[in-house]
């Protein structure tokens, strides 16, 4: 296994006397990069630092730190850690599970290549993770942007086995006699990435063995055009500054239209850009309406004007807050009554209360506004 050229090509590599973070759980993956980077660096003069982060979220989270530290220290590999309380941030931080771990994942791993003086930080996403996202993508619906996976670069974040298909990294794994945990989570099929690894992805490769890598080339592709067409976008804005020329963005093709507002949003400062993007309905409103189908622009603004009156604002306070206020209580009683259903154990059992939840709560909000619009119109 070479990774040399494709790190070349997206200048991977750190120079001389420098530094790389790779990031490692503790897995196969994540070992097999740790052991090719430690063995390169060794004969091209930098150092691979190893960081792991213990999301405390399973039983077996303090196995894992031990046996990367371990592994570390057989290999005289520098060795990093901490330790964040993942289901504790969810609350901090209004995130899911998943996205709270990969918050405090990327942000430990910043940290710590700030404090060691690490040029760059390596994951060990490869080519099948990089078609399984493509995948997932398209099946939740998405753009070119969305289908063109997971960047090889992102920053100082460096994905050098993001060309490497999962046999040669496990032919590697035996070829060094090199041992691993098993995120026993791996095995759940009630997350979509694993049901899609274990029961479709087989299917796949018996109809291709090369999907994964054909799937990976097709997002290089579209990886290359959409940089083109978002260049083609940024052309069309004529102004500078938050300004845009209407005359462009009219004349721009339809599918350069979407890219100039985003761009154009981007322009903006933070907190302002948010305000404009409560302000793309009635902007699309107005190409649609207007431009496309001929209705008088004094019209349509002023039906804009004429129907949102003080009333309606107010009660979509009161709505708001009596919406959320009863999708918290309901979202509560079904999380912390989770381990009591008959349905499911352990992730069955978060799984079928997260649909109690969302079904319940729908329900409750329709009543709610009904009953909340009865109320405001007496």
């Amino acid at each position: 296994m070479d990774l040399t050229p494709w790190m070349t090509r997206w200048h991977m590599l750190p120079e001389k006397g420098g530094v790389i973070l790779c990031a490692v759980s503790g897995g196969r993956d994540s070992i097999c990069l740790l052991d090719y980077l430690h063995t390169l660096g060794q004969e091209r003069g930098f150092t691979a630092a190893a960081g792991h982060l213990n999301h405390l979220m399973r039983p077996t989270a303090q196995r894992d730190e031990d046996f990367v530290r371990s592994f570390c220290a057989r290999r005289g590999i520098p060795f990093y850690t901490e330790r964040a309380d993942v289901y504790a941030l969810c609350g901090t931080w209004g995130l899911t599970v998943e996205e709270t771990g990969r918050r405090a994942r990327y942000e430990f791993l910043q940290r710590t290549a700030e404090t060691i003086g690490a040029e760059k930080i390596a994951t060990a996403h490869h080519q099948n993770d990089l078609a399984e996202t493509v995948l997932l993508q398209l099946l939740r619906g998405t753009g070119p942007q969305g289908l063109t996976g997971i960047p090889p670069v992102r920053g100082n974040i460096v994905r050098p086995l993001l060309d490497t298909p999962r046999r040669d990294i496990e032919r590697y794994i035996a070829e060094h006699e090199l041992a691993y945990v098993t995120d026993e989570t791996n095995g759940d099929t009630a997350y979509a990435r694993n049901r899609l690894r274990l029961e479709i992805w087989p299917e796949l490769e018996g109809i291709n063995p090369r999907a994964a890598e054909h799937i990976a080339c097709t997002a290089d592709i579209l990886r290359r055009e959409n940089a083109y067409l978002d260049a083609l976008a940024a052309e069309r804005l004529r102004s500078t500054g938050t300004g845009v020329d209407c005359e462009a963005l009219l004349a721009a093709p339809e599918a350069l239209r979407p890219r100039m507002l985003r761009l154009l949003l981007d322009r903006l400062p933070t907190g302002l850009g948010e305000i404009m993007r409560k302000w793309i309905g009635i902007i699309g409103g107005y190409l649609t309406g207007v431009l496309l189908l001929g209705v008088n622009e004094g019209a349509y603004f002023h039906g804009i004007e004429s129907s949102v009156l003080m009333p309606d604002v107010t009660e979509g306070f009161i709505k708001s807050f009596v919406f959320a206020l009863l999708i918290a209580l309901i979202c509560c009683y079904q999380g912390y009554n989770a381990h009591r259903r008959r349905d499911g154990m352990g992730p069955e059992a978060v799984a079928n209360a997260t649909t109690s939840a969302v079904v319940i709560s729908c329900v409750f909000v329709l009543v709610a506004d009904y009953v909340v619009t009865s109320a405001m119109l007496r």
